[in-house]
């Protein structure tokens, strides 16, 4: 299965030549030397390409991953775009996509108010009083 000529282990040496690529990047930069955002734009090329259905079978959440490494390398319009298109659920990588999109109305809608909003209350009065403040926060 997955892509011709493609051998079981490569994906997992990917994956560490990506880690390694994110680290010497992030070295550079903390010496204060150039260069070092095309190393994470590198490393994130080839998060996003592990992250397709037939080579993700640990499913590594490489999507993510790949959206940060834009992200910090100065690519926030291909982060979002990755996530954008990207199918992973759950309630953290809900609140990871909204912080790496700096979708912050979003984020603190997934921080504060619970996926079942309207079954939520303990009460009429606690509906009452927390109702209407949400929702104008939102």
């Amino acid at each position: 299965s997955g892509l011709t000529g493609w051998r079981d282990d490569e994906a997992e040496q990917r994956l560490h030549d990506a880690a390694r690529l994110i680290s010497a990047s992030l070295t550079i930069r903390d010496q204060q030397d150039t260069g070092w955002r095309e190393g994470l734009r590198r490393a994130a090329e080839l998060l996003e390409w592990l992250s397709h259905d037939e080579l993700n079978v640990d499913n590594v959440p490489t999507k993510l991953l790949a959206a940060s490494a834009y992200q910090i390398a100065g690519y926030p319009a291909r982060s979002t775009g990755l996530l954008d298109h990207s199918r992973e659920q759950g309630e953290e990588s809900r609140i990871l996509r909204s912080l790496l999109k700096a979708d912050f109305r979003s984020l603190l809608r997934a921080l504060v108010v619970p996926d079942d909003f309207e079954n939520h209350f303990i009460s009429e009065g606690h509906k009452m009083f927390c109702s209407p403040r949400i929702r104008r926060s939102m």
